[in-house]
Protein backbone atom coordinates (compact mmCIF):
# COMPACT_ATOMS: atom_id res chain seq x y z
CA UNK A 1 0.00 0.00 0.00
CA UNK A 2 2.84 2.39 0.83
CA UNK A 3 4.54 1.67 -2.50
CA UNK A 4 1.25 2.35 -4.25
CA UNK A 5 0.93 5.78 -2.63
CA UNK A 6 4.53 6.61 -3.52
CA UNK A 7 3.86 5.67 -7.14
CA UNK A 8 0.71 7.79 -7.16
CA UNK A 9 2.65 10.72 -5.64
CA UNK A 10 5.37 10.40 -8.29
CA UNK A 11 2.76 10.29 -11.05
CA UNK A 12 0.98 13.31 -9.57
CA UNK A 13 4.30 15.15 -9.32
CA UNK A 14 5.06 14.31 -12.95
CA UNK A 15 1.65 15.63 -14.00
CA UNK A 16 2.29 18.83 -12.04
CA UNK A 17 5.65 19.27 -13.75
CA UNK A 18 4.03 18.77 -17.13
CA UNK A 19 1.43 21.45 -16.31
CA UNK A 20 4.23 23.80 -15.27
CA UNK A 21 6.02 23.08 -18.54
CA UNK A 22 2.88 23.88 -20.51
CA UNK A 23 2.44 27.15 -18.59
CA UNK A 24 6.08 28.06 -19.25
CA UNK A 25 5.67 27.34 -22.96
CA UNK A 26 2.58 29.55 -23.08
CA UNK A 27 4.44 32.30 -21.24
CA UNK A 28 7.27 32.02 -23.75
CA UNK A 29 4.79 32.51 -26.60
CA UNK A 30 3.28 35.51 -24.83
CA UNK A 31 6.73 37.03 -24.35
CA UNK A 32 7.55 36.52 -28.02
CA UNK A 33 4.33 38.28 -29.04
CA UNK A 34 5.07 41.12 -26.62
CA UNK A 35 8.53 41.43 -28.12
CA UNK A 36 7.00 41.75 -31.59
CA UNK A 37 4.59 44.40 -30.28
CA UNK A 38 7.50 46.34 -28.78
CA UNK A 39 9.35 46.24 -32.10
CA UNK A 40 6.29 47.63 -33.89
CA UNK A 41 5.85 50.32 -31.24
CA UNK A 42 9.49 51.27 -31.63
CA UNK A 43 8.99 51.65 -35.39
CA UNK A 44 5.90 53.79 -34.77
CA UNK A 45 7.86 56.00 -32.38
CA UNK A 46 10.59 56.48 -34.96
CA UNK A 47 8.03 57.57 -37.56
CA UNK A 48 6.36 59.90 -35.05
CA UNK A 49 9.71 61.39 -34.15
CA UNK A 50 10.38 62.10 -37.82
CA UNK A 51 6.95 63.69 -38.21
CA UNK A 52 7.45 65.87 -35.14
CA UNK A 53 10.79 66.99 -36.55
CA UNK A 54 9.11 67.99 -39.82
CA UNK A 55 6.41 69.92 -37.94
CA UNK A 56 9.05 71.74 -35.90
CA UNK A 57 10.94 72.68 -39.04
CA UNK A 58 7.76 74.04 -40.63
CA UNK A 59 6.98 76.01 -37.46
CA UNK A 60 10.47 77.44 -37.52
CA UNK A 61 9.92 78.62 -41.10
CA UNK A 62 6.56 80.13 -40.13
CA UNK A 63 8.28 81.98 -37.30
CA UNK A 64 10.85 83.37 -39.73
CA UNK A 65 8.06 84.55 -42.04
CA UNK A 66 6.26 86.18 -39.13
CA UNK A 67 9.42 87.96 -38.06
CA UNK A 68 9.89 89.29 -41.60
CA UNK A 69 6.27 90.43 -41.66
CA UNK A 70 6.80 92.17 -38.34
CA UNK A 71 9.79 94.03 -39.78
CA UNK A 72 7.75 95.02 -42.82
CA UNK A 73 4.99 96.34 -40.58
CA UNK A 74 7.48 98.35 -38.54
CA UNK A 75 8.82 99.94 -41.74
CA UNK A 76 5.31 100.77 -42.93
Amino acid sequence: MNTRRTTENVLDHGADLQEVLVVLMVLQEVLMVLQEVLVVLQEVLVVLQEEVLVVLMVLQEVLVVLMVLQEVLVVL
